[in-house]
């Protein structure tokens, strides 16, 4: 095996240990968090989600550290899949087949990533504002309908799309030599 195939393995083994925490992450939020807050009333359901939300806006470090490098280490993974491709020729390092499913799985995490901060983040920033102390209780449930329903939407969305990612990162590393 050469240096350059043993980076890529180390790379590949990383991103997917990310990746999949980041689908844990998410897959707590989709499962216990949410439906957890749910039960709450409006005023309260916005104020927890104002509270959860602070952590993670306030860069709580392994957060961060684990998203952040989700997406820098499955980039890098594909470069460093390039380079060895290129040094060792096909199939010595990934088949095409492989190649292209990591370079589709890597784009389906971007996709994740534009949605995370085109859709819901925005929703997000949204929450964090409303002075609820201020609010009446119908102005509460206008903001809870308006916030809810969407960001639920996209973040199952990003779930199973993340779930897909490590799902296919995990068999990739099962089978890459």
């Amino acid at each position: 095996m050469s240096t350059i195939s043993a980076v890529f393995q180390i790379s590949l083994l990383v991103a997917t240990f990310l990746c999949t925490v980041v689908f844990g992450e998410m897959l707590v939020f989709q499962t216990v968090v949410m439906p957890g807050i749910a039960k709450l009333d409006d005023g309260a359901y916005l104020r927890a989600f104002q509270v959860i939300d602070g952590v993670i806006q306030d860069n709580e470090p392994i957060f961060v550290a684990t998203w952040i490098g989700s997406v820098l280490v499955i980039l890098a993974s594909i470069v460093i899949a390039i380079i060895a491709t290129a040094a060792s020729g096909i199939d010595n390092v990934l088949t095409t087949a492989q190649l292209v499913g990591l370079i589709i799985a890597t784009l389906a995490w971007l996709v994740c990533q534009r949605t995370t901060f085109t859709i819901n983040v925005p929703l997000n920033n949204r929450v964090k504002f409303l002075d609820l102390s201020h609010m009446n209780a119908t102005e509460k449930n206008m903001e809870r309908k308006h916030f809810e329903g969407t960001w639920l939407k996209w973040h199952l969305f990003r779930t199973i799309i993340m779930g897909l990612v490590s799902v296919y990162l995990l068999i990739l590393v099962l089978v890459v030599e």
